[in-house]
């Protein structure tokens, strides 16, 4: 017997991550509608924000980049999906809404947000990478 529940846009996931040398802060939250079928949950992305903040003025941020997005078996029928966006921000903050075509998939496969971002102090170069998923 199906059972579907519907959770407005409360539900959000959120997650930080410094890197190497605690210079630069990555930080993101992807906001969903829940679903429940046949004991199964499904996560409808609606929208993500974040960005990176320094705390030393030495580094340098460019190459920031977002991936958002979910693939697996979508609600409700279980045909399999692969929907999600790049997107490349040119400020240290971003905020996205997902595209009104996309469906909820299972959780028990990649649905969230990742962002990378290069780093530069004195000619060192590292990247900064953080995965916000289910």
């Amino acid at each position: 017997m199906s059972n579907e529940i519907g959770i407005a846009a409360s539900n959000s996931k959120s997650a930080s991550q410094w890197d190497s040398s605690y210079s630069v802060r990555a930080y993101s939250t992807y906001y969903y509608t829940r679903y429940e079928k046949d004991g199964y949950a499904y996560h409808d992305i609606t929208s993500c924000s974040g960005g990176w903040s320094r705390s030393d003025s030495s580094v340098t941020m460019s190459q920031r980049k977002v991936i958002y997005g979910a693939s697996g078996p979508s609600y409700p029928n279980g045909s399999y999906v692969q929907q999600n966006q790049t997107m490349y921000p040119t400020s240290n903050s971003f905020s996205y809404t997902a595209p009104s075509s996309w469906v909820a998939v299972k959780t028990t496969h990649a649905v969230g947000v990742s962002t990378w971002v290069t780093l530069n102090r004195g000619g060192s170069t590292w990247t900064l990478k953080l995965i916000n998923q289910n």
